[in-house]
């Protein structure tokens, strides 16, 4: 749906404009949709510059409504909005296994926060929120098991020495330490990989949930199944 003509209202009146490009997905449940135009109005009483349209989902299980912004930039005909954004957004909130969730119940509130920052476009929130996950699911791994006087002397650690004392496998290990590299550079003034963003480090993160939650499930299978009698 590249180039659709339809009805807008403003000040009363309607009249025919052409919209350039228009969501393809329901920015409440997620799905690959092609909405159905309900209403188009149009701000600005002079410059009409600015196109709302409000749209339905067709997925039956949704069935929201939700609102499609287009704008006119300038030097481009009167009439011809272009679009961009879509309102509300909603974060898609990842799924994490039963291990993850019992192991570190705030890495997954955290992470969620994260994924809501990205949702509503606050980039820079999402990375340091991110990075604050990463810590939380670390130092739980870390501690899970052992006595208080070794629960004590993790917490306040750095989450770098964390990896390095208490990440005994070297693939978790590698992740881990790359996503907190990335995770202070969404944090500090100065970044050091310039080349990597946000999306790296969301990689990284979901590597090391990956290795974390292997190492949990064999040991939790090798204590199950000692071996045959």
């Amino acid at each position: 749906m590249l180039d659709q003509h339809i009805t807008a209202t403003s000040n009363g009146r309607d009249s025919q404009v052409t919209v350039i490009g228009a969501p393809d997905a329901c920015p409440i449940c997620h799905h690959k949709v092609v909405p159905m135009v309900m209403k188009a109005t149009m701000d600005g009483l002079v410059t009409r510059d600015r196109l709302q349209v409000a749209y339905l989902c067709p997925n039956r299980e949704c069935g929201r409504m939700f609102i499609g912004i287009f704008n006119t930039p300038g030097g481009h005909q009167q009439g011809i909005f272009f679009f961009e954004q879509v309102l509300p957004a909603t974060p898609i909130v990842a799924q994490f296994s039963k291990e993850i969730r019992d192991l570190s119940p705030r890495f997954v509130d955290v992470h969620d926060d994260a994924e809501a920052a990205a949702a509503y476009g606050l980039k820079e929130l999402e990375g340091m929120g991110l990075r604050k996950a990463l810590e939380f699911l670390v130092k739980d791994f870390a501690m899970r098991g052992r006595d208080e006087a070794a629960i004590e002397m993790i917490r306040p650690m750095a989450l770098a020495q964390v990896i390095e004392n208490y990440c005994d496998d070297a693939k978790l290990k590698m992740a881990a330490k790359r996503a907190t590299w990335l995770g202070n550079d969404e944090t500090h003034y100065v970044k050091r990989w310039e080349e990597k963003d946000v999306n790296d480090l969301r990689t990284l993160v979901r590597i090391t949930v990956s290795w974390i939650e292997r190492e949990i499930l064999t040991e939790q299978f090798t204590e199950s199944m000692p071996g045959p009698a």
